[in-house]
């Protein structure tokens, strides 16, 4: 397939007017801030998605949204939030805008009132369905037993529209939603469409701005007493119910800290996560400030008492010998590349940084699809399986082919190389990860593709990268996803299929 080299990108003029960064945990300034209420048919709603937070402008906080040039930023001459797509620049043209009278540190606050731009009308026009929420996208809901009442509320929500002035949650694979219901001053976990205060389980929070809060205690209704009972094992967390430690090599030593590790419950007042079927926890450690992986943290007898007590009473856990630590970075759970793990050597006796190693949401497959196979650069097509990790983001590799997708730090890229895992620019097609927060390259716009005739790389905007809809949820058991064994094997061992799903099984990727 013909190849190119990227153009050098143009636009990285959006973080010139941006201030070193507000120590978010010092501040208490949400990581992320997420625009919601204006339907994609009507003029400017590309306003709306998850914005993350990028340093600061008119000394307050300033956030990007993923894999665009919209920003939001506070004017200080104007005492606006502005809301704009040409970057930090006071001066361009604003999308929308909101006073703020209060001095408000980050722009998170549904109280903003937001006036969004109108062709028609000529001018902004106050849209009272807008609303930025420091608010998590997704809110894990876990611990409630299986042979007891109302177990199918755990699982994952995403974030879907604004109830009551706080934001709404509809569980993924279910038929429930959380809400904040204003009379009672309470979060209720109801059936999808329930009026007023009917609930399956509440949790008094009038304080808290999103559910995805380890201290809520939820309370659960016992039809066999007709009353609400607490369930003190029950938690809802600001994660995915999955998160997968991919990238260490088998002849480094302490491979088995790669894996899936699903969410259980919260210690420290943060997300805890085992690895099914063994005793390896994924926890933060408030004494130590990090993340910790603990191949062998169930199987202390001592350990696994004080996981009952902190189950009943949300202590903490003194314990932190580990396999593998990361440094805090004010992450409200570890699924997150930017993670830097150090992990234990047995011929130093001490922990050594892995820059291989990545904790990750990505999904675990994702297709390459909207362009005709027939045309030049067709055969970027395809399905693409998880093999590691590349200049530390998640990499793909595709069935039977040497053709990945991997990130290029120098341009801050997601790119498409025929040639594998490699470091150059030269590559069929790429697309910007403008602000560079992309965790995996899936839903980025727009994607160029090399065209020789032009000697360029060149717009198609029908091209996408969508996590695939028969993605397995676990790496399978003793799997490394690691590229350097990918690279000297040119496959990967196949990766286990939930039932009644039937993605290919990548056995090989040949020679």
């Amino acid at each position: 397939a013909p190849l190119g080299r990227c153009a050098r990108r143009s636009t990285r003029h959006t973080h010139d007017s941006l201030s070193p960064g507000l120590a978010l945990a010092q501040e208490d300034l949400p990581r992320t801030v997420h625009v919601v209420g204006r339907p994609e048919a009507r003029e400017n709603s590309g306003i709306c998605g998850e914005y993350t937070y990028v340093g600061v402008h008119g000394e307050r906080a300033a956030y990007q949204r993923r894999g665009s040039n919209h920003v939001i930023f506070f004017a200080a001459k104007s005492q606006r939030w502005i809301m704009g797509q040409h970057g930090f620049q006071e001066g361009a043209a604003v999308n929308a805008y909101a006073d703020d009278c209060v001095g408000l540190s980050h722009p998170g606050h549904a109280e903003l009132m937001w006036q969004v731009w109108e062709s028609s009308a000529g001018q902004h026009i106050h849209d009272p369905d807008v609303v930025s929420m420091d608010a998590m996208g997704l809110v894990s809901v876990v611990g409630r037993a299986t042979n007891r009442i109302h177990h199918a509320v755990c699982g994952e929500y995403a974030l879907a529209g604004v109830h009551h002035g706080r934001p709404l949650y509809q569980q993924k694979e279910g038929e429930h939603e959380i809400k904040f219901y204003s009379p009672d001053g309470r979060w209720l976990i109801s059936p999808i469409g329930a009026m007023g205060n009917q609930c399956h389980a509440f949790s008094d929070g009038p304080t808290h701005h999103h559910p995805g809060t380890a201290e809520m205690v939820w309370h659960f209704f016992e039809p066999q007493i007709n009353s609400f009972q607490t369930d003190l094992a029950v938690r809802s967390l600001p994660c995915p119910l999955f998160v997968h430690v991919i990238g260490r090599s088998p002849s480094s030593g302490n491979s088995h800290i790669n894996g899936t590790y699903q969410a259980v419950g919260a210690v420290d007042g943060r997300p805890m996560f085992l690895q099914p079927g063994t005793s390896k926890l994924l926890r933060y450690s408030a004494r130590g400030k990090r993340w910790l992986i603990q191949c062998e943290g169930l199987a202390e007898p001592s350990l696994l008492g004080k996981l009952y007590h902190w189950l009943f009473s949300g202590g903490s856990i003194p314990e932190d010998r580990c396999n593998a630590f990361a440094e805090d970075c004010s992450a409200p759970h570890p699924g997150f590349c930017e993670l830097q793990w150090q992990v234990f050597e047995d011929r130093s006796g001490s922990h050594k940084l892995d820059t291989m190693v990545r904790s990750t949401t990505a999904p675990l497959a994702v297709k390459v699809c909207g362009r005709d196979p027939g045309r030049e650069n067709g055969d970027i097509v395809g399905d693409y399986m998880l093999c590691g990790t590349h200049c530390g983001r998640p990499a793909y590799m595709k069935q039977g082919t040497t053709l990945a997708i991997r990130y290029w730090p120098p341009a801050g890229r997601w790119i498409i190389d025929v040639h594998g895992l490699r470091n150059t620019d030269c590559c069929s097609a790429f697309v910007d990860d403008l602000g560079g927060v992309s965790e995996d390259p899936t839903c980025l716009k727009t994607w160029q593709v090399y065209a020789k005739s032009r000697g360029c790389h060149v717009p198609d905007p029908s091209l996408v990268v969508l996590e695939h809809e028969e993605a397995p949820r676990h790496l399978p058991a003793g799997s490394t996803a690691d590229e350097r064994h990918v690279a000297q094997k040119h496959g990967l061992a196949g990766l286990e299929v939930p039932e009644g799903k039937r993605l290919r099984r990548l056995a090989s990727m040949g020679a």
